[in-house]
């Protein structure tokens, strides 16, 4: 059953618990299917068949805030639960590095805003916590730069134009792609389905 997208927030949270899923030595635990996941703060986490593409899960990242700080960072406990209950054979996250502090052009053609040292170093965290919650899952896991991805699925240059392809090849969820705000779980997607039809099969 497919969950409805949300952000799950912790404003009252003292402390941050690592939970990390134990390594796996038996392919039987796995499933077949797909994550992808962008890790930004207002990126998200889809599972998707590996065999049809058909989107199985999508919730927006998971964010905890500590009670003596404005700082939100990636809510690993949820990640990692979300993860065992979906129990990829996959998990691609697309690899993204610091911004400048203007305003640029990225290396897949969108224009940026930039990033101040404080955002900037919110982000590695989020970003480091993503990967090591998916390592310690125990499965494959692939980085992925924005270009590659968006130029092999010819959505590079523009945001509208994943949310587009997701409109096209999810119409029954059409509901978490509705509006422009949701490009986290675009970019998500249709990284989900560039791992299924490149990473996966490039990868046996």
């Amino acid at each position: 059953m497919m969950k409805k997208a949300g952000r799950t927030t912790s404003k009252h949270a003292k402390k941050a618990s690592l939970v990390a899923s134990p390594t796996f030595l038996t392919s039987a635990f796995y499933d077949d299917k797909i994550v992808a996941i962008d890790p930004g703060q207002t990126g998200a986490l889809v599972s998707i068949d590996a065999d049809t593409g058909d989107l199985i899960d999508c919730i927006d990242m998971p964010i905890v805030q500590f009670s003596n700080s404005k700082s939100k960072i990636v809510d690993g406990f949820v990640v990692s639960k979300w993860l065992e209950e979906n129990r990829p054979k996959l998990i691609c996250i697309e690899m993204v590095g610091a911004r400048p502090a203007k305003r640029y052009r990225a290396a897949d053609g969108e224009m940026v805003a930039g990033q101040g040292i404080a955002s900037t170093f919110q982000f590695g965290m989020s970003y480091g916590s993503v990967v090591a919650l998916s390592l310690a899952f125990g499965c494959q896991v692939e980085l992925v730069t924005p270009s590659k991805w968006k130029t092999w699925m010819n959505v590079l240059g523009d945001k509208e134009l994943a949310r587009q392809w997701c409109l096209k090849r999810h119409p029954n969820h059409e509901h978490l792609y509705r509006f422009k705000k949701y490009d986290g779980r675009s970019d998500a997607t249709v990284l989900a389905e560039y791992s299924r039809t490149y990473v996966s099969k490039n990868s046996r």
